[in-house]
């Protein structure tokens, strides 16, 4: 048996150890493949998350129920002011700079120009101005005679001394006071700064010295007093009406006003005409600013507020008189403000607004309603009165219904997820109260609610079924056809 032949292997050309880490970091990287596929996939089939607007509430005038309301809105997320994701805005007050810097950025709750309106010498301008067309009722219709004072030199003082002197001659013989009360023109509210006089030398006094003291007040507004007001328990009071404008997509202006949130708001002193009284505003005046600060304040009414319709019954007024003319005649002056000022309201066209404005109303003994002012920013607090921890509240969710949702309304039904679901459900459901007062196709509205004053002399004799209890019976005027009440 011989030698076996040893042929020699030719060495492998890929050691074992270095074929095992080149196959370790195929097989990573296949899986690192795999992965990120899958990754891709998860990526394109997962939901997006659902649409959200951010919004900031400044603080004031009870800013918590207006957070409140937006939490019922999950598609709303709060952010600081300062972020510029945030497209809603709520403040208390008008912010020009904000209108200059963020055009038409963001939504807000304030009208650029509401001056024309909310300014007490604004709101004079604006109607004088707008009832001077022919055509047109004239303010005495619906607003008390009015002067807008600068100085002594210019002519609506002239205006005033003419109309100061006329009253005096006509009233003397029927012994009233002829009152003017006097409020700064603008930069004024919670009755700061207003007088209540009936001797022209004073009224002087104040118009020449105590308005240079503070050239932000723009003047005064000399109007003439409402000496025979309608009084509850021989009080004085107002009403607090509601309407809500909202800039279309075309920047028109549409009006709501609240047919359920109106209430009264009483003064907690007797009513006196008598000379040491006059300087005493709880007597006069019925702003919180003014009431709250009195000793008998919440003694008569729970917060010195009624319902309307509690109201309605506490003073001698006909059947129905409520629904079917104060409330009325209320809207009918809204609108006819509106309609003069709606081109001046938002001359820019934005398209992202709204505002809630106060109206505020007085009744005469006659049962005449007499426009007093327009507020911005009208109060939100409800002061521990029950009657407005029920009104303000749904206002506030009234407001964003209309408002706000129409601008920034909620997600498609589609990719709403099941809590904003639910809370749309929810807002469907509670719905508003708001009523459609004005809008692009109402504009240039004739003002064809007659005054809600008795007449003195009938013009027409009641038709059958017209009374209306209590010694008061409906007439209709034969010319304007105006619908009116008169004692029997």
């Amino acid at each position: 048996m011989g030698d076996a032949k040893v042929v020699p292997t030719k060495p492998s050309t890929l050691p074992e150890v270095g074929f095992g880490r080149r196959k370790v970091a195929a097989v990573a990287a296949t899986k690192l493949l795999a992965r990120k596929k899958k990754a891709t996939l998860l990526h394109k089939t997962a939901p997006k998350p659902p649409l959200t607007y951010q919004y900031h509430v400044g603080k004031g005038n009870n800013s918590r129920l207006i957070l409140q309301a937006l939490r019922k809105r999950p598609w709303f997320v709060p952010k600081n002011d300062s972020s510029k994701q945030r497209v809603f805005v709520w403040e208390m007050y008008r912010n020009r700079k904000r209108f200059e810097r963020e055009k038409n950025r963001i939504a807000c709750n304030h009208l650029e120009h509401n001056t024309c309106l909310v300014n007490k010498d604004g709101l004079y301008r604006t109607m004088r101005a707008y009832c001077a067309t022919e055509g047109r009722e004239p303010m005495d219709q619906f607003m008390p005679l009015t002067f807008h004072v600068t100085t002594l030199e210019d002519e609506e003082w002239t205006s005033f001394k003419a109309a100061f002197v006329k009253h005096s001659t006509e009233e003397q013989e029927a012994r009233a006071t002829n009152l003017w009360i006097l409020k700064p023109a603008s930069m004024s509210n919670r009755g700061f700064g207003i007088r209540v006089a009936n001797d022209l030398a004073e009224i002087e006094a104040i118009v020449s010295t105590e308005a240079r003291k503070d050239a932000r007040c723009g003047g005064w507004v000399c109007q003439k007093y409402i000496e025979r007001p309608l009084l509850i328990d021989g009080r004085k009071f107002d009403i607090r009406a509601f309407c809500l404008l909202v800039t279309d997509r075309k920047g028109r202006i549409q009006a709501y006003a609240h047919r359920s949130c109106s209430y009264v708001r009483t003064s907690s002193t007797k009513y006196s005409l008598k000379p040491q009284d006059l300087a005493k505003k709880g007597v006069h005046l019925v702003n919180d600013g003014v009431q709250n600060k009195e000793e008998s304040y919440g003694k008569f009414e729970a917060g010195n507020k009624l319902a309307l319709a509690d109201f309605a019954q506490r003073v001698d007024a006909p059947a129905n008189w409520l629904e079917e003319t104060l409330i009325p005649r209320m809207e009918a002056i809204m609108r006819y403000t509106i309609d003069a000022a709606h081109a001046r309201l938002n001359p820019k066209k934005r398209q992202a607004c709204f505002e809630l404005l106060g109206f505020d109303f007085m009744l005469d003994a006659d049962l005449r309603v007499d426009l007093i002012e327009i507020n911005s920013n009208p109060c939100l607090e409800t002061w521990s009165c029950p009657l407005l921890e029920g009104l303000i509240p749904k206002l506030v969710d009234d407001v964003l219904r209309v408002g706000l949702d129409q601008i920034l309304p909620p997600p498609s039904k589609a990719k709403l997820t099941k809590r904003q679901t639910e809370a749309v459900e929810a807002l469907e459901a509670a719905g508003h109260d708001f009523t459609k007062i004005f809008g692009p196709s109402e504009e240039h509205v004739h003002f064809a609610e007659a005054p809600a004053e008795p007449a003195s002399e009938p013009t027409a004799e009641p038709s059958a079924g017209t009374a209306a209890g209590g010694g008061w019976v409906k007439r209709v005027d034969p010319d304007t056809g105006a619908a009116f009440f008169a004692k029997e």
